[in-house]
């Protein structure tokens, strides 16, 4: 369904403007606005508009303004909205004052036919039904007059919306390169930060390999003197091992020597007693 913004015109906007102030002491405005969102009677912006009201009879003002520029559809949406949302009494009043000239239109064209139909009837009789026709053509040049203001106002509204749309879109460009601007400078920040903690531990770290160094360089200045003592050691066992070595060799002889004074004293012995048999 197309959304429409052109001017109601004719009987409808006429009871709407006559009604006006009964209509908004007696309907709630937030009672309606969805079903004619629905429609596409009102749009979104519409519904904001209407919601932006603080009171109630203020709402169903901006309700009704909206509404005149919302083409001769809207009136017959509105009539339904008003059944749906139980609004009855309103809705019938409405529709009988739509209905009343109608009726009226009826009996006077149903006269008029009788007129015509009478022999007696002269043309100059004829003459208020072209009147009528030249009301109704002024009637319509009024509402195209009507219709193009509107669709003036329209296309001033939409140039303006446009060139506002147009200003905010490089507001917003230029915020966004602020925000990308802002946030790598924030990224290079942190960058910078992360790089000095990383050149504090490097610091800490060399500091501790320099102890440990140092510490490494008291360890093997110890261990050389440690194979020095221990070599010396070494050489020490050395000469004590050899040292027992010529113990050993000279307890070995001791024993030769001590073996063969044994052996002679056993000779001995059995010489003298040999000498002591004989004797």
């Amino acid at each position: 369904m197309a959304f429409s913004r052109t001017r109601m015109v004719g009987q409808e906007a006429e009871i709407i403007n006559r009604n006006f102030y009964y209509i908004q002491n007696n309907v709630i405005a937030s009672d309606l606005t969805g079903y004619l969102l629905s429609t596409f009677v009102f749009n979104l912006d519409d519904k904001n508009k209407i919601d932006g009201v603080l009171e109630k009879k203020g709402q169903m003002d901006m309700f009704l303004q909206i509404l005149l520029f919302r083409g001769k559809r809207a009136f017959g949406c509105f009539i339904k909205a008003l059944k749906e949302k139980s609004y009855l009494e309103v809705a019938n009043k409405l529709q009988d004052e739509l209905k009343r000239p109608l009726q009226s239109k009826k009996r006077s064209i149903q006269s008029k036919k009788g007129q015509v139909q009478s022999n007696n009837t002269p043309r100059r009789e004829l003459s208020p039904s072209t009147e009528e026709r030249n009301a109704m053509l002024s009637e319509m040049t009024k509402e195209m007059t009507l219709l193009k203001e509107d669709n003036q106002k329209l296309l001033e509204e939409n140039s303006k919306n446009q060139a506002t749309i147009a200003e905010k879109n490089t507001e917003i460009a230029y915020l966004k390169s602020q925000s990308d601007l802002g946030i790598l400078v924030q990224q290079l920040g942190n960058v910078k930060n992360q790089l000095s903690d990383i050149a504090t531990q490097n610091k800490r770290e060399g500091e501790s390999l320099g102890d440990v160094s140092a510490r490494l360089g008291d360890v093997s200045a110890r261990l050389g003197n440690v194979t020095i003592e221990l070599n010396e050691i070494a050489n020490q066992n050395e000469r004590e091992c050899q040292n027992l070595r010529d113990i050993t060799s000279l307890l070995g002889k001791d024993r030769g020597r001590q073996n063969e004074m044994a052996n002679q004293m056993e000779n001995d012995h059995q010489l003298k007693s040999t000498i002591c048999v004989v004797l």
